[in-house]
């Protein structure tokens, strides 16, 4: 990793920038002029615009697959070769002067650690949460294992004063980069407090405060990219995809999607959004949640061939046999008349070739958990299939049965993701079942009455 001192000075600005004089040393401006801006400045609204096209020339220079995520002056590296990697900081180091913080820990607040013995690499943001928690909550001791108890209960509050408004605003704003960046399991629960963002209510902020009690228990929770989906560890994109048709009446029921997508068994993207019609149908609300889906597994398709993996074919899993019919049949349904053209995208595609779409159950589908508050034991074992680390503590662990650690300890290729179907998914609902009874006898009182389903 590497940290520029001055990265926006040196690129020229093709779009000249003037203003009027400033105070400074030995500055005179004559009467009617103004000073011309010929470099880029810290500030300025074209500054990393032009900063990006400055760095994007030089490096393309070179002949070497080097690839460099730049985020202003902060700057990864990464190559198939270690001795590309040394080349390529010392060119910019040469041409620009860097600081070499060396093999990366810490990128935009996000801890990186790297475990090369077991193969993988877990982010958290563990330092950011517990700052976020000194700032926002009186009280720490307080615990809840789930993010939100559930939507329609926020609704109806009494409307914030200017002061408090701004606090939710600041407050939401930093859930929003947790959930963005290693989080997903907080996803649903963040895009539900962001629709009260230009008028907060009471309701709202005290949502937003149960949630972050849920991250001050989690804060530890570490999201593994190491293949935790071991089952895809081969497949170059896997896209799961769901929604929740019309369960929230606070939004003119319009429906849920969730997607989460696996790069080589890695969870590199997930989003949580209303659908923007109301769908009459669950199959037209899974037909307009795949659709969406689909875009983002064939973007991460294109990443893919630009970084020199080609024929890549994504796949996408859903739990909707209805929506899995449209998108392969291309006869006409009348039920489904209505839809606009663009929701069709995803049969488009699929017939072409250019995506596969598969039968997941839903006990194994984890876009689940972006649709919809989960409780208990399914959003602890969601949150694990999703790819999060999730130590127990406080002699949890200990008062857990064994039948239920061996439920929680289950990767997806244990699980049967992206195959169960029929009798094999009423197989795995019955084990949950009985684990999660399990559950409920082997733990204590405060930890069940969280934790049940």
């Amino acid at each position: 990793m590497v940290s520029m001192a001055t990265a926006l000075r040196p690129c020229s600005l093709l779009v000249p920038s003037c203003f009027p004089s400033i105070q400074a040393h030995d500055t005179r401006v004559p009467p009617g002029k103004v000073l011309k801006l010929i470099k880029g400045l810290y500030g300025l609204k074209q500054s990393g615009r032009e900063w990006n096209i400055e760095l994007d020339t030089h490096l393309r220079m070179g002949d070497h697959l080097t690839v460099i995520t730049a985020y202003v002056d902060d700057m990864l590296i990464a190559s198939p070769c270690r001795r590309e990697v040394d080349r390529t900081k010392a060119e910019i180091m040469d041409k620009w002067g860097t600081e070499d913080n060396g093999p990366v820990r810490e990128f935009l607040g996000i801890k990186i650690t790297r475990e090369r013995r077991q193969g993988r690499i877990t982010l958290d943001l563990t330092a950011y949460i517990k700052g976020m928690v000194s700032k926002w909550l009186e009280r720490t001791s307080e615990q809840t294992w789930i993010p939100m108890q559930s939507v329609a209960g926020i609704a109806g509050g009494n409307k914030c004063n200017p002061d408090q408004a701004k606090q939710y605003q600041e407050l939401v704003g930093q859930l929003l980069w947790v959930s963005n960046t290693v989080r997903p399991d907080i996803s649903f629960a963040v895009g539900a407090l962001t629709r009260y963002m230009s008028e907060p209510i009471d309701s709202a902020w005290s949502a937003a405060i149960h949630l972050l009690k849920y991250l001050n228990q989690t804060s530890d929770y570490r999201l593994n990219l190491g293949g935790a989906h071991r089952s895809h560890a081969d497949q170059p994109v896997v896209t799961y995809t769901d929604a929740n048709w019309a369960s929230d009446p606070t939004n003119g029921r319009r429906s849920t999607s969730g997607a989460i997508t696996y790069v080589y068994g890695c969870p590199v993207s997930w989003k949580s959004h209303v659908q923007k019609c109301v769908a009459l149908s669950a199959v037209e609300a899974e037909l307009v949640a795949a659709s969406k889906a689909a875009r983002e597994a064939l973007f991460f398709s294109y990443l893919l061939r630009d970084l020199g993996v080609f024929g890549v074919k994504p796949t996408l899993c859903t739990d909707s046999q209805g929506c899995i019919q449209v998108s392969k049949d291309p006869a006409k349904h009348w039920k489904l008349k209505h839809i606009d053209t663009r929701y069709y995208f995803v049969r488009d595609h699929v017939q072409d070739g250019d995506i596969s779409i598969e039968f997941v159950g839903t006990a194994n589908n984890v876009a689940d958990i972006l649709t919809k508050p989960l409780k208990g034991l399914n959003m602890t074992r969601i949150s694990r299939m999703i790819g999060l680390d999730m130590p127990l503590r406080g002699g949890v662990e200990d008062a857990l049965t064994s039948p239920t650690r061996d439920v929680l300890n289950r990767s997806s290729q244990d699980w049967g993701i992206g195959k169960a179907s029929g009798d094999e998914e009423d197989k795995q609902n019955a084990k949950l079942v009985g684990a999660n009874a399990a559950y409920a006898q082997g733990l204590t009182p405060w930890y069940a009455g969280n934790m049940l389903i």
